[in-house]
């Protein structure tokens, strides 16, 4: 349902002023047809409208419960404080000729949405980076949840999400609510309000990924959506059974 009041009588006709028959020089079928069709025209906008507010509010239903069994009572922050440990990563700008393989990955040390430790830089690891309001997250973050589920990560590598680039708009969900809608149930760093992780491993683009060797050493960057091939192959480079 529509959280808008509903108007009390007939509906203001833009326009249209009710006079005497006999003021007017314009035939008065004619001033009841433009009527009708402001009426329906009207009409069709309210509907569209209500049906936008039900879709709204029944995705952030949705969300809200999410957030409500992935958290409960606990206290909630879309910032954390992280330190890092070690040499910065360079921008990322392509995978091909990336200057940043081979190179150590600097180690964060944060938390997630309720303050629970979180670290990232050991291997072998996935590292994925997404923001809250970016449409290409909002679709990849949940078929990467899909595909975990489904047997992506081979034994031994582990998967984290990083929160980051965190944008106070009323047009999109919190961060929490976000991630908590897409079923991600492995680790989260939460990353700080000068995105301080993101800086360190030269964040570029959304969604970022950076995936680690088991010594920490990056083995391959890439940014936006990537095809589950293209994941499967980084990861079985990384996998312990690879070497």
């Amino acid at each position: 349902m529509s959280n808008r009041p509903k108007l009390s009588g007939r509906p203001a006709i833009p326009g249209y002023t009710q006079k005497p028959e006999s003021t007017g020089s314009v035939p008065v079928w004619a001033i009841i047809a433009g009527v009708v069709v402001v009426i329906v025209i009207a009409a069709g906008i309210a509907l569209g409208a209500s049906g936008g507010d039900e879709k709204s509010a029944a995705g952030s239903k949705d969300s809200a419960q999410a957030a409500d069994a992935a958290y409960g009572d606990k206290a909630t922050s879309e910032f954390r404080p992280v330190k890092v440990d070690g040499e910065a990563l360079p921008a990322f700008e392509q995978s091909e000729g990336d200057a940043a393989i081979g190179m150590a990955a600097p180690k964060l040390t944060g938390a997630n949405f309720v303050n629970d430790p979180v670290t990232v830089g050991d291997g072998p690891a996935m590292v994925v980076f997404g923001a809250h309001w970016c449409p290409h997250c909002q679709r990849e973050v949940p078929k990467l949840t899909q595909w975990i589920d489904g047997g992506l990560l081979p034994e031994g590598v582990s998967a984290t999400l990083v929160s980051t680039g965190v944008k106070e708009d009323a047009g999109s969900e919190p961060p929490t609510a976000w991630v908590a809608s897409t079923g991600w149930d492995d680790p989260v760093l939460v990353d700080s309000a000068q995105s301080d992780a993101a800086t360190a491993y030269g964040l570029s683009g959304f969604p970022y990924f950076v995936f680690l060797d088991a010594d920490g050493n990056v083995t391959h960057r890439a940014s936006g959506e990537l095809p589950q091939a293209q994941i499967e192959q980084y990861l079985s480079e990384i996998a312990p059974s690879a070497k």
